[in-house]
């Protein structure tokens, strides 16, 4: 088997890999799953064939192929989790097919000269890469030599999501067959501003595109609907969108786009994660922590605007023994670390001053 001495190592690493899951007939294998259909006949292999292709996918796939130079290929997979994958050890897959290879003189015994989707290469290796369960857009790239025993324009490249260890496959997609990408959007990101969230997105086209939904989250695991902006249907034109949220809570604040067609098929974006600290109202300065201290403490302290901030610290008598913080300053809350190493016990005097006013909070040294 000419094919077969070609990569020998791969060639054994996907027998290795489904032996003892195809191990006698009529047994179907079908998205790795094996069905037992007995007694056999063709209504019982069609029925369980399709009974398995009921099953509804919940990671789309879309791939691409090309020649970028004379000798190497990029592979691009695209994937959508619509939701939290089940359990299991999920890996991603991606092969480079030719189909057909058809030789002038039969190359074994049997007489076979036309072999159809023949295996050429396992890309990047046959273990395939670790694969994210987490709801979400994700992007593979991966390249690989050419060889000059393959015919280009016959070979193209198939990935899937399948579990080492019982063989499923959540789905697959093929080059040839690239499925059409209802919208291709090419960025999303969410920026903490003064006084909330600035989403902003861009899309390259869009097919039968209903919308998005901007659901947010304080723990990444619970979302709820912020609000819904109307796509544009279909169009070839980029477009830009973007959206403010506000009365958000200070600090960590999880937000993804829901996109929806016509039809109600969703799929769900990358989460952007922002630690946002709303602009506060007064300048101040808060507790600090620990207190009394030795010899360090933290103090926290909020600017309601951008511009010049000094933090000095003062003894009981008024004598100036450090400066913390002297230069331009943007406005939120903020905090910065007061050493008093070298300095006695006793009460000390914390003053912050900048445009908008001062604060003065007392703070301990024990020793």
């Amino acid at each position: 088997d000419p094919m077969y001495q070609h990569n020998i190592q791969q060639n054994r690493d996907r027998i290795q890999f489904m032996k003892g899951n195809v191990n006698a007939t009529p047994w179907l294998n079908v998205d790795g799953i094996i069905v037992d259909v007995w007694p056999f006949t063709p209504a019982n292999l069609s029925g369980a064939y399709n009974t398995r292709m009921a099953v509804p996918a919940s990671v789309g796939l879309t791939v691409f192929h090309q020649r970028i130079s004379p000798d190497s290929v990029e592979v691009t997979v695209q994937t959508t989790n619509l939701s939290t994958l089940p359990s299991g050890t999920w890996k991603l897959r991606v092969l480079a097919i030719e189909d057909p290879i058809n030789y002038t003189t039969a190359p074994g015994s049997n007489g076979e000269r036309f072999f159809p989707h023949v295996f050429r290469k396992a890309v990047p290796t046959s273990a395939g890469e670790n694969y994210p369960t987490a709801p979400g857009m994700y992007q593979f790239t991966y390249r690989y030599k050419f060889e000059s025993a393959w015919v280009d324009s016959n070979t193209y490249a198939i990935a899937y999501v399948q579990d080492d260890v019982t063989k499923e496959v959540l789905n697959s997609s093929s080059s040839r067959f690239a499925s059409s990408v209802p919208v291709e959007l090419t960025s999303f990101t969410a920026t903490s501003q003064s006084k909330g969230i600035l989403l902003e997105w861009t899309t390259a086209s869009e097919t039968n595109n209903y919308g998005f939904e901007i659901e947010k989250s304080t723990d990444g695991n619970i979302y709820s609907t912020e609000a819904f902006i109307a796509g544009k249907g279909t169009t070839l034109a980029e477009t830009n969108y973007s959206y403010f949220i506000t009365g958000l809570p200070n600090g960590e604040v999880y937000v993804r786009l829901k996109q929806i067609d016509y039809d109600g098929t969703a799929t769900y974006t990358k989460v952007e994660t922002v630690n946002f600290d709303l602009v506060p109202e007064n300048l101040t300065i808060h507790s600090n922590y620990p207190n009394p201290f030795n010899p360090s403490t933290v103090i926290r302290y909020a600017l309601p605007a951008d511009g010049f901030a000094e933090m000095k610290v003062y003894n009981a008598t008024g004598e100036l023994v450090k400066v913390l913080i002297s230069g331009e300053m943007p406005a939120g809350q903020h905090q910065v670390t007061f050493d008093a190493t070298g300095l006695n016990s006793g009460v000390y005097f914390v003053r912050l001053v900048s445009k908008s006013g001062q604060s003065i909070r007392k703070v301990s040294l024990l020793k």
